[in-house]
């Protein structure tokens, strides 16, 4: 009796495998049919099995090394630093703005020439005001980006143009590791071991339509997702 259950169970679950191998199957059939223009390629599977797997963790890690990589950049100038000296550095920031600014005016502001403060000197001093009052409570994000700001515009008033395209590329990686931790703490909640994708390597062989409906056989791999929706194949053959 024993026997007999544990050979019912093996060949269930052999069911349950080639069944969901049929549709995975079925779904690299349509994506090939698809690619060729509607032609039917006669796909036949040869050897399918699952090669690898992304977890929830292996994004959190990978995202986490380049908002850890922009940090250690940002780390190698003690002005990014962010600790108690934070508001005395600031109000540094603002007197050099302020001192530039006042040069400015008496070197425009002659005759009839009235010199206006633009609209970015603006904006920076009411950043570096709110980060004065509260610091510890704003996004270290901000503060960069806020400094990093007055270092393009310090920049450009000294005409020092090969500085400002080094922050325009600092800053662009500060915005992408700032959206990185958003995911990183949305995915969190999730179990790390969960699975998003699964890349399933096939062996295959169809009927070329450009070839007189020659046989050939390929090799590709194919990425799905946990519910078997096909999201896409890898560019290269194997």
């Amino acid at each position: 009796m024993k026997l007999k259950i544990i050979v019912s169970f093996f060949i269930l679950v052999s069911m349950i495998s080639c069944d969901e191998n049929k549709e995975i199957k079925l779904r690299i059939k349509e994506l090939l049919n698809k690619e060729s223009g509607g032609f039917d390629l006669k796909y036949k599977s040869e050897s399918l099995s699952i090669k690898d797997s992304l977890l929830i963790k292996d994004i959190m890690d990978s995202l986490n090394l380049f908002v850890i990589n922009v940090k250690n950049d940002i780390y190698r100038d003690s002005d990014f630093i962010i600790n108690s000296n934070t508001p005395e550095r600031i109000d540094k920031i603002k007197g050099k703005i302020l001192k530039m600014e006042e040069r400015q005016r008496r070197l425009w502001s002659t005759g009839s020439l009235i010199y206006e403060t633009d609209k970015e000197v603006s904006k920076m001093i009411n950043s570096l005001d709110s980060i004065r009052s509260n610091y510890q409570n704003i996004s270290p994000y901000f503060i960069w980006s806020t400094i990093i700001d007055f270092r393009k515009w310090q920049a450009y008033k000294l005409e020092l143009y090969d500085i400002p395209s080094s922050y325009t590329l600092l800053q662009t990686d500060l915005n992408k590791a700032e959206i990185f931790e958003n995911i990183i703490d949305s995915l969190s909640k999730y179990p790390p071991n969960k699975i998003v994708s699964l890349t399933y390597y096939n062996k295959y062989s169809i009927k070329n339509p450009l070839f007189n409906n020659a046989e050939q056989v390929l090799e590709s791999e194919f990425i799905f997702d946990p519910e078997k929706n096909l999201l896409k194949r890898k560019e290269e053959e194997l």
